[in-house]
């Protein structure tokens, strides 16, 4: 008997994801077959419109996550504007920036002004996995423009005392105001009070 409640429930939820999937892509390949047909005819901007419509839609369905997770050395400077730093140990009184871009985040449009707003904690841990630090909302981002984002960067700016030599982690959370959704990534990283040596 439970065994076939269980069979029933999975073909229950099955059949109502299966319409949300089929129109989500229908949808998503309309815009493309619209951007295809503008731009056999001619019609270039309208085909890049559509494709814009597309990337709005793909968007949507991604979820919340981030690529290009760098330790990057000071004076960034916007998107994809970055220099990741050497791959050697962090000394006393040198900040750790984290370089990160953000995907998938929800971006709401009102009155001709799309709003987006993230924030961050973060924990340090010790190479047991101990935490010495952290922090809820460490960075509050707003995020305002005149048409639809997706590409923007969130550099995350650290300045401990006291480590000692050894190995730590990172663990910094992103969450969405907008959706409540969250993500979570890990980037450890080592430090030495006299690196040269």
């Amino acid at each position: 008997m439970r065994k076939a409640m269980f069979k029933a429930g999975i073909i229950f939820v099955v059949s109502i994801c299966l319409p949300v999937l089929t129109a989500f892509a229908s949808e998503f390949g309309d815009k493309i077959d619209k951007a295809d047909d503008c731009y056999q005819q001619g019609s270039y901007i309208d085909a890049v419109d559509n494709l814009k419509d597309a990337v709005r839609i793909a968007w949507e369905e991604a979820g919340l996550s981030a690529r290009n997770i760098h330790f990057v050395e000071d004076g960034n400077s916007g998107f994809r504007k970055f220099v990741v730093r050497e791959d050697r140990p962090f000394s006393g009184g040198e900040n750790i920036i984290v370089y990160l871009e953000p995907v998938g985040f929800s971006v709401e449009g009102k009155e001709g002004v799309y709003f987006a707003h993230l924030e961050t904690d973060y924990e340090l841990l010790d190479s047991e996995g101990r935490d010495l630090a952290k922090e809820q909302e460490f960075g509050d981002f707003e995020i305002e423009d005149t048409t639809f984002f997706t590409d923007i960067s969130l550099n995350l700016n650290f300045s401990f005392t006291g480590l000692i030599d050894g190995n730590y982690t990172l663990k910094i959370t992103i969450r969405d105001v907008l959706s409540g959704e969250e993500y979570v990534l890990t980037k450890g990283f080592k430090f030495a009070q006299n690196p040269d040596k």
